[in-house]
């Protein structure tokens, strides 16, 4: 039975059958008291009339008897007037109380329910609903006192019936409503069926099955929709996983098999100590490497998760910039490159988080500019934010690598891949450290002309919150990734 009613709980259908039903009981009882007390009320005002009717027929025959004093005449014009009228009963008592018409022996009269009206018990233990008439006193008076009587049990049972039927009826319809309502919720809940069909059918090898569009129902076309949307979103995220996962494997592949080689060189043969040293160095560097590629994946992992950037402090971005490119000197100097800061503008941020976004910008920028060039950092106030731009001079990019330049592990120049040069996580953290900030990037190319930049939000929400954890930072916060 509980499980029945946990199973009931949870159907759509069933609650609204269940609806249904309570939809038509809420209409259907008012309906059917209003109408069985407008009957009630009506042979009630019935039979009152009834009886002021024949109680003034009693009296003008009473009138007459005082006039001529033939009480005959009196019991035979009664009995002509009660002809056809069974559930009428007549008494007439005189001065002295003797019966003079009416059934013997005499009836027990009490207080009616209505005023102005008394009940009459009958010697059979009927019970009528009566008037009471008392004329005044005279020496010639022949009547005194009448009683006129209505027997309402046809009524009652007439009233019976009637409550019967509309019970009876009311049932029939309920019912009926309730094997109506499951058709139409069975046939109304069938798109949700179908749909549940479709979508048990996706799974990971139908990656790119959707829900297919309903024509015909509106209210779920929204539903179907959204669904779809998830599941787009989810097989980006799908594909990216994948992505990342192969990106991952091979990004650690080239240094585990320098590190396997190197270490089976080191222990086969007679080696000497200076070699084994060697080969321990150069594994150890592997190492560093692979740990810090790891760090990097971590660091954006976090962003990814919405992770937001704490202790944050006022900051000018032009004297960052500044104390970044330092770091560079040497690289910009072999490159005879020069850096030009454009504007300045101060922002509430993590200061080595931002130092280091700027250093992977100068740093990307310093590999692909053309040399003796200039580098030019735009810092621009946008309102709500703050850009910091960088601009080299080199070769035209296309847009699909525009696009993904921020993905991580990926290479705009495949060839550096080979070298071990890059990992291709430097935008990538850039991205990151945006995204803790609440801000954005951005990578356009105009001819020649490349610039990419992020965003630093200027709202300081959430600058202090004591949940946020704390951000995993480089040994040095300018080192690029």
């Amino acid at each position: 039975m509980a499980f029945s009613a946990r199973l009931a709980a949870r159907s759509i259908a069933a609650r609204l059958v269940a609806g249904f039903a309570a939809a038509y009981i809420l209409v259907l009882v008012p309906v059917a008291i209003f109408q069985y007390r407008s009957l009630s009320e009506d042979l009630h005002r019935s039979d009152a009339d009834t009886l002021r009717g024949k109680l003034k027929v009693v009296e003008h025959f009473v009138d007459e008897t005082t006039v001529t004093g033939d009480i005959g005449a009196l019991k035979h014009h009664l009995d002509d007037a009660l002809i056809g009228h069974d559930d009428l009963s007549v008494w007439l008592f005189d001065k002295d109380g003797r019966l003079l018409y009416g059934a013997s022996p005499m009836p027990v009269v009490r207080a009616g329910r209505v005023e102005g009206q008394v009940s009459i018990v009958r010697s059979d233990g009927a019970v009528l609903d009566g008037v009471r008439r008392r004329w005044s006193k005279g020496d010639a008076d022949v009547v005194r006192e009448g009683l006129v009587g209505l027997d309402t049990r046809p009524r009652q049972r007439l009233l019976k019936l009637q409550g019967q039927s509309i019970a009876w009826i009311g049932g029939a319809g309920l019912l009926a409503a309730i094997v109506l309502g499951t058709v139409v919720a069975l046939h109304g809940l069938r798109p949700i069926r179908r749909l549940s069909r479709e979508a048990s059918r996706i799974n990971a090898s139908s990656p790119t099955q959707r829900l297919s569009r309903p024509t015909d129902n509106t209210e779920l076309e929204g539903l179907v929709t959204s669904f779809n949307g998830v599941l787009d979103r989810m097989s980006v995220i799908y594909r990216q996983m994948e992505a990342f996962n192969a990106d991952v494997a091979h990004e650690l592949r080239t240094p585990l098999a320098n590190l396997i080689s190197g270490f089976e060189l080191a222990i086969s043969g007679n080696r000497s100590p200076n070699e084994i040293k060697d080969a321990l160095a150069d594994g150890l560097e592997e190492l560093q490497s692979m740990k810090t590629l790891i760090n990097d994946m971590l660091f954006v992992a976090r962003a990814d998760e919405g992770e937001r950037a704490t202790d944050r402090q006022a900051m000018s971005l032009a004297a960052e910039v500044r104390s970044t490119v330092e770091y560079f000197d040497a690289s910009l100097e072999e490159r005879s490159l020069s850096v030009r800061i454009e504007d300045d503008a101060t922002v509430h941020g993590n200061v080595r988080l931002v130092r280091r976004a700027i250093a992977n910008l100068l740093s990307n920028a310093i590999k692909f500019a053309t040399e003796h060039s200039a580098l030019v950092v735009f810092i621009e106030d946008q309102g709500d934010a703050v850009w910091v731009k960088v601009s080299n001079q080199g070769t035209s990019v296309p847009q699909d690598v525009l696009d993904r330049m921020f993905v991580r592990f990926f290479r705009g120049d495949p060839s550096r891949a080979a070298t071990g040069e890059s990992h291709g996580l430097g935008l990538a953290i850039v991205k990151a450290i945006a995204q803790m900030h609440d801000g954005d990037v951005r990578a356009e190319c105009v001819g020649n002309t490349v610039v990419v930049g992020f965003s630093l939000k200027k709202s300081r929400e959430n600058d202090n919150d004591p949940h946020a954890r704390d951000r995993a930072t480089p040994a040095s916060p300018v080192s690029p990734r």
